[in-house]
């Protein structure tokens, strides 16, 4: 018997081992579903420390979703729920707002949908 699998025989039906009723929110109702769309007021910002941790997020959460919306780093799930995909070391180049450094690591970044950490560096370098 697996204790993870509901049983009703012993417990009148409910799904639950314990007997007690479910919570609202996990019981099956017939009616429709609640439809809603993500949008840009929701959002994640992810900071990766290398390469590879970009690459793989970049390829898990592209997967099946709006290839219009890559851009900057940015990126939208097959949810529609945005995300922002960034070096952990933008905050550092960022930090110099106004300077030469950081003005050419955007004109860089502007150019990329997936950020690349070497390219980033580069234009940051001069």
């Amino acid at each position: 018997m697996d204790p993870n699998r509901p049983s009703s025989t012993s417990n009148g039906g409910s799904g639950r081992r314990d007997g007690g009723p479910r919570p609202h929110c996990l019981r099956h109702t017939s009616g429709p579903r609640p439809q809603f769309k993500f949008n840009e007021a929701i959002s994640f910002e992810v900071h990766c420390e290398t390469q590879q941790e970009i690459d793989e997020l970049w390829e898990k959460l592209s997967a099946g979703g709006d290839p219009k919306a890559q851009q900057c780093g940015w990126l939208k799930d097959r949810f529609g729920v945005s995300w922002q995909i960034i070096p952990s070391m933008m905050d550092q180049i960022f930090g110099e707002a106004t300077s030469p450094k950081s003005e050419r690591v955007m004109r860089a970044m502007l150019q990329m949908k997936k950020l690349d950490i070497a390219t980033l560096k580069r234009a940051y370098e001069g």
